[in-house]
């Protein structure tokens, strides 16, 4: 990833972090070309919006982007409750999860940042733990059968999801393991959860597919292995 791209990637994970402060602050609403952005290019956003809408994977959704501090773009479609036929506006309140990824990611940038690590990196050269995994190829339990992975997990794919974690939410046989092992990670120090993750097989090779995983759970033992700090210490100092 060029260092172009990673401040952008950094500055949307920012931008996730703190829309909901927009809710209660007077925030101007400006041309898109005010701030440097595209009408022409913003406005295909309904349509793919209204896409997801359409085909019912979702019930309504809220699109806001803003720069500089003003919003050049904030869009509303959809219904915020089926059932009742009541449509989505702009202060409807929402319950969003897994909103300390991006506060850990951006975490993680400040370090990428300072030369800390590189994206392409093998993230066992800091989390040794995670050398040597194997990969899930078929069976079960006992008859399962594992493979050596084909390259190292790199600091890149946890940040893209591709390293091959899970979190157990499907049905799959790695996804079995996961569910046993996930609840117990919870009473865990840093130390034995990556010694946990390093029994468990990936879901497939690194690099080669999505999904959604316990990937930003490790970038924050990175930062906490890199920094020499717990991670909502570093939090605190560096991004609060």
């Amino acid at each position: 990833m060029t260092r172009f791209k990673s401040s952008v990637f950094r500055k949307y994970l920012f931008a996730l972090s703190v829309m909901p402060l927009f809710a209660n602050a007077a925030i101007e609403d400006v041309s898109p070309e005010a701030v440097g952005l595209s009408s022409d290019r913003l406005e295909r956003i309904a349509p793919a919006m209204q896409s997801y809408i359409d085909s019912g994977k979702l019930a309504g959704m809220s699109t806001l982007i803003a720069r500089n501090g003003k919003i050049a773009h904030f869009e509303v479609q959809g219904k915020r409750n089926i059932e009742q036929q009541l449509p989505m506006e702009k202060d409807t309140i929402f319950r969003i999860y897994s909103m300390t990824k991006p506060i850990t990611a951006v975490a993680a940038l400040t370090l990428w940042e300072q030369g800390k690590f590189h994206m392409a990196d093998p993230i066992a050269w800091y989390l040794p733990e995670l050398a040597n995994l194997k990969v899930y190829v078929s069976g079960s339990g006992e008859n399962m059968e594992l493979e050596d992975a084909e390259q190292p997990i790199r600091i890149i794919d946890l940040f893209l999801h591709t390293a091959g974690f899970s979190y157990g939410f499907t049905d799959s046989e790695v996804d079995k393991l996961y569910r046993e092992s996930v609840p117990l990670m919870g009473s865990m120090t840093s130390d034995d959860v990556l010694k946990r993750l390093a029994t468990l097989p990936l879901s497939h090779q690194p690099g080669t597919a999505w999904q959604y995983g316990v990937n930003i759970d490790v970038l924050g033992f990175l930062v906490e292995r890199l920094s020499g700090k717990k991670l909502g210490e570093y939090m605190q100092e560096n991004s609060f």
